[in-house]
């Protein structure tokens, strides 16, 4: 029995930090799940931090080791492998992957390793070095896609897929996109007691975090009592999807106010992501705020990725309805992990060359 009780606390650990926030899970929750003690936790961990890193490194090397297997005697077969490893990475490993998401989050060193491997796949799949800009978009919009269908039921066409990564997105296109000087969005004006709430939970949320902040926090902020919050809000939980909501409703209205007229679906998606940089550079403290809430109010991120996703298919007339689904988020993904890169990992030196980069391969794919 002694030799079971390692993989049973790994086991329920994963459970644990797969479906929810790594601060929220605590070692004697993990042992309770298990069915042992704290005192045998203890004779292989010293901390949940120790037990929580050993379990993100045990699944990079066993993604790294799927990619491994990438192959074929075509360029179209080794992508076609590729983008099979990728997405189906989330229904592989489920709780793993929502782990690690966090971890990346929490410890930037997981995503520069995860990034190297991932870089070491696509040179061989290529057999030359890839540009920043090409690992960008061989890369996000699958990884978008697997996390997708794991919380949203998002799924995959492999052969669309495969022909958006050779050939492009919207092929043909060519010409120079108007990239405009970053302005300043507007400010947002709270009138009503909700709405002050609402900004001083933006702020707190997203400067500390969310399990940090309780509720006399909010209301001290925002100079109310708590009776007033409760009177707006049922809960932390839901002031927290309200204000995921208030996030995506402000992120789209700003992309929308500044799309240009008459351009071409191509030229809107370069702008586009031009645009939201700009956005979520002004206000990064969205971005944080949305991670935590996957973990904290699901179904809020679902519908703030969804209500892109919606516009994204209205608007993809070029392609059959039943095809926009993967289209819309491969693009979603393309922006959301380019917005990573540069406003958080800053891997990504110059934003307009690789907005104009990525623009460029939106129209040409990455061919041999």
């Amino acid at each position: 029995m002694a030799r079971d009780t390692l993989p049973s606390i790994r086991r329920a650990a994963v459970r644990l930090f797969g479906s929810r926030w790594f601060d929220t899970v605590s070692v004697a929750e993990i042992c309770r799940q298990a069915g042992v003690s704290n005192g045998v936790f203890y004779r292989y961990y010293r901390t949940k931090d120790e037990l929580f890193a050993s379990l993100l490194d045990e699944f990079l090397e066993r993604f790294a080791a799927d990619l491994r297997t990438v192959d074929g005697p075509t360029l179209p077969g080794r992508i076609r492998s590729f983008i099979t490893v990728v997405t189906g990475a989330a229904p592989r490993y489920a709780g793993q992957v929502s782990m690690f998401r966090e971890g990346q989050y929490r410890n930037p060193v997981y995503e520069q390793r995860l990034r190297a491997v991932y870089i070491e796949t696509l040179e061989r799949i290529y057999g030359r070095p890839v540009s920043e800009a090409e690992y960008l978009y061989l890369l996000s919009g699958l990884r978008f896609l697997a996390t997708r269908s794991l919380y949203d039921h998002i799924s995959s066409d492999e052969k669309l897929l495969e022909r958006i990564l050779l050939h492009g997105v919207f092929p043909g296109e060519s010409g120079e996109v108007g990239l405009p000087p970053a302005d300043k969005p507007g400010e947002h004006r709270p009138e009503t007691a909700r709405d002050r709430l609402t900004e001083a939970g933006i702020r707190l949320f997203g400067e500390r975090g969310f399990h940090t902040v309780q509720v006399s926090d909010i209301v001290r902020e925002a100079g109310y009592s708590v009776g007033t919050f409760y009177n707006s809000f049922d809960s932390k939980e839901a002031f927290l999807a309200t204000i995921v909501g208030e996030i995506g409703h402000r992120t789209r209205r700003y992309l929308s106010e500044h799309a240009p007229a008459g351009a071409s679906r191509w030229e809107l998606e370069v702008r586009g992501m031009w645009n939201f940089l700009n956005y979520f550079g002004r206000h990064p403290q969205y971005y944080e705020i949305v991670r935590e809430a996957e973990f904290v109010a699901p179904a809020a991120v679902r519908e703030y990725y969804n209500a892109f996703d919606r516009g994204y298919r209205e608007n993809l007339t070029g392609y059959p309805e039943h095809s926009r689904p993967v289209v819309a988020n491969f693009l979603m993904g393309t922006s959301h992990y380019l917005g990573i890169e540069v406003l958080f990992s800053r891997g990504v030196a110059n934003a307009e060359a690789s907005v104009r980069a990525l623009g460029a391969l939106l129209a040409a794919g990455v061919p041999e």
